[in-house]
């Protein structure tokens, strides 16, 4: 499963302290799978009986998945005949994303002998593995993994990549399922394409730019309103879409008829 929030974005809550308790501080925090690290906001100071709102925006990181978000009551003390009732409410994430993905650190989730995951992706199809710190991704006809939020609107995404084998090695943006999204890549011929995916791929803009197998890639892709931009190397492509643009979605990589294609990093931004 992708995760629910993302560094950089802000968690809002609201905590209360029942009428006939104590003065109580709390906080809001996420935690980092990776590293059981948490990371913490301001503390607040409640009165019993009174809500109060809080925000904590979460610092951009490198190499993280959050797991875990919620609230922390600081109570300054404990003896055991107290009794302590706290009450939550409002918790939701939003605002962009600042964040990068380091696949060295991502893991293998296996549900049976057959199905297997990475972690914070969700698999569409495709053979995944992981390999030498690296997320590898193959398919016989086609195959899609994604990440993010369905509710992302504008951002740049950075991937860097490996074409193994094979002549469609894509990346993906503004995904809103196996049916909606664009995408930038490297096409047979030597070229760099923005395609857009409507129930298929179709091309909407392309260049030429002579990319080898085996040979290591940063696609960096813009999505601002209907417009889209990338660039890998020198080849740069921008288009505006004025028929039924996608303006939300999340990200992912993609490939089709044969490719394998490895992954060291994703940036957000």
């Amino acid at each position: 499963f992708s995760p629910l929030v993302y560094p950089g974005q802000t968690i809002h809550g609201a905590a209360s302290v029942a009428a006939d308790g104590v003065e109580t501080q709390v906080s809001l925090y996420v935690r980092d799978a990776h590293s059981g690290n948490v990371f913490e906001g301001e503390k607040v100071m409640i009165a019993p009986g009174t809500w109060e709102n809080l925000t904590y925006k979460v610092p951009a990181m490198d190499g993280v998945l959050i797991d875990e978000m919620g609230f922390i009551f600081h109570m300054g003390g404990f003896d055991r005949t107290m009794i302590f009732t706290g009450f939550i409410d409002d918790l939701y994430a939003d605002g962009k994303a600042e964040y990068s993905i380091d696949f060295s650190k991502e893991r293998e989730e296996i549900w049976t002998g057959l199905h297997k995951e990475i972690s914070q992706f969700t698999k569409l199809k495709g053979l995944i593995y992981m390999a030498d710190g690296q997320m590898n991704l193959s398919c016989a006809d086609f195959a899609e993994m994604y990440t993010g939020r369905y509710d992302w609107t504008d951002y740049e995404a950075q991937f860097v990549l490996t074409p193994v084998v094979g002549e469609n090695h894509m990346v993906n943006v503004r995904v809103q399922g196996a049916i909606r999204s664009y995408a930038a890549g490297l096409l047979p011929g030597g070229q760099f394409a923005i395609l857009k995916n409507e129930n298929g791929y179709k091309v909407l803009a392309k260049t030429d730019f002579a990319w080898e197998p085996g040979k290591e890639y940063c696609i960096t892709v813009k999505a601002e309103g209907n417009r889209i931009s990338a660039c890998v190397g020198d080849a740069a492509l921008e288009i505006t879409d004025t028929d039924r643009p996608y303006l939300t979605g999340s990200i992912g990589v993609s490939m089709l008829k044969g490719t394998h294609d490895k992954y060291r990093c994703i940036a957000v931004r």
